[in-house]
């Protein structure tokens, strides 16, 4: 695969940022489409990753986030984004090009998106001192099915950003990237 030249990676890299802070001020922003809308800020870093740029793909994943924190009115729609969803695209791609065995790279990202998961549930006890254990007994929902449908939801976002990337890499990448 031949090299984006520092100028392109640049030019993707700012319309990434660009993108994921839209997509992210739109989910704070509208009424609907919220999971959508954070869901859809997390694919755009997939662009860089995928031409292999990591470092590109990294810088725009922190500008994201900075920009993020400067321009959103509600800061809670920028924590999934910074906690897992923006970083994840970075991981995955690195993890596809490097690993053959489908079952293995996939339990892989499970295990990432529960590391990631993890550390964000300890930020949020120790930063902003919330009461995990009293917030699970508030739930309608027995405790123990919490790990499982997070299971579920990963496994989700897992499968609908690879059918994201498929969409880029057949429909969209010709137009974004040409390769002459």
């Amino acid at each position: 695969m031949r090299k984006l030249d520092p100028a392109k990676l640049v030019t993707i890299g700012a319309m990434c940022a660009a993108l994921t802070v839209l997509c992210l001020y739109a989910a704070s922003a509208l009424p609907t489409l919220k999971l959508a809308l954070i869901f859809l800020s997390s694919v755009f870093v997939f662009m860089l990753a995928d031409e292999e740029a990591y470092g590109a793909a990294a810088l725009s994943f922190a500008a994201s986030g900075f920009a993020g924190f400067l321009i959103l009115p509600d800061k809670l729609y920028l924590f999934p984004y910074v906690a897992l969803l923006g970083h994840y695209g970075i991981f995955r791609t690195w993890l596809d090009r490097r690993m053959a065995d489908k079952l293995l790279r996939f339990f892989l990202c499970m295990l990432y998106c529960n590391a990631f998961a993890g550390l964000s549930l300890l930020a949020a006890v120790y930063a902003l001192q919330i009461d995990i254990v009293s917030t699970l007994a508030a739930l309608p929902v027995p405790g123990w099915l919490i790990v499982p449908a997070l299971e579920a939801v990963f496994a989700l976002f897992d499968l609908l950003y690879w059918i994201s990337q498929k969409i880029y890499l057949e429909r969209v990448k010709s137009y974004i990237v040409p390769r002459r």
